[in-house]
């Protein structure tokens, strides 16, 4: 009896002895991405601007990278007048250093050490020369002077929209952390970018010592785990274009500059309104002789 008792228990249980039937282990492996062909960016600037937006608010956390060198988003001829401004003060050049004041009021716009330094009219015989030369060595790309440079206009604006979509914003820079990067991070802020948040990034070497090229394989490398790049700007439109061939490449020029194929951007917003002319009310109209001279010889401002 006890026998059949555990016999029918074993039967009601089931063999254990069988092959293994154990469940397949669930799959933790995302679905492939699929890949989006976006059409190409247009010629027009302000067309363009709007393509950009349009797929920044499709392609979920899509990353925005900007090059801060070569004057893409900020001009910087405030910086360099105000150091050849103190570097004539310095030299007791009275008359150059109100000529460096004054450069920006003529209609200058003296962006570079070379251009200013013609302007000025020193030679290489004059030892003022090796005084600036000197000057711009420590004071061009140090924290107390970057934060001079203002932002070209409409590029705050277009910045900040491209942030408002969602998109991670990544600022990338050739100069290093250590001499540069409290005055780079405050003229960002200054001029209205959004600057060391969530989803803004600001990439630089970390010290004169370490190449240029290293940091940059670093900075590619970084910018891949963040997201899917989808527009790159820089000045030659160039940068990272066979690391994101799907990205939109935009060339931007340096301020003043223009480009005849149209091909580039020179300037981050629609041009302002033509300003409007009244016509003039007397033009086409029948001109008619005056009539004769008051006999009233007072005169029209007199009081009473």
């Amino acid at each position: 009896m006890t026998r059949l008792i555990f016999l029918l228990t074993f039967l009601a249980m089931g063999c254990q002895c069988g092959p293994s039937t154990t469940p397949p282990k669930p799959t933790t492996e995302e679905p492939a991405e699929q890949k989006v062909d976006w059409p190409a960016l247009s010629s027009d600037p302000d067309e363009a601007r709007k393509q950009i937006i349009e797929r920044l608010e499709k392609e979920k956390g899509a990353v925005v990278v900007i090059h801060l060198d070569d004057q893409v988003l900020m001009d910087r001829l405030p910086r360099i007048q105000r150091i050849f401004t103190e570097v004539m003060y310095e030299a007791k050049r009275q008359p150059l250093m109100q000529k460096a004041m004054r450069s920006a009021d003529h209609g200058l716009k003296l962006r570079s050490p070379e251009a200013f330094i013609e302007y000025l009219g020193i030679t290489e015989e004059d030892p003022l020369l090796k005084l600036v030369q000197r000057r711009l060595k420590e004071r061009l790309v140090s924290d107390a002077y970057l934060s001079d440079d203002e932002q070209r206009p409409g590029s705050s604006a277009f910045i900040q929209e491209i942030h408002g979509t969602g998109a991670q914003i990544v600022y990338i820079s050739s100069l290093d952390f250590i001499r540069s990067g409290v005055g780079l991070t405050r003229a960002l802020r200054v001029n209205g970018y959004p600057a060391l948040g969530a989803r803004s990034h600001l990439m630089m070497r970390y010290d004169a010592d370490q190449s240029v090229d290293d940091a940059s394989k670093q900075q590619l490398k970084t910018i891949e785990s963040l997201g899917p790049v989808a527009v790159v700007f820089s000045q030659s439109g160039l940068l990272m274009k066979d690391a994101f061939p799907n990205a939109y490449s935009v060339c931007v020029l340096e301020p003043g500059s223009e480009d005849p194929n149209d091909s580039c951007w020179s300037r981050w917003s629609a041009p302002p309104p033509a300003a409007r002319v009244e016509p003039n009310p007397g033009v086409g109209k029948e001109l008619r002789p005056l009539g004769p001279p008051s006999e009233n010889s007072t005169p029209l401002d007199a009081g009473p």
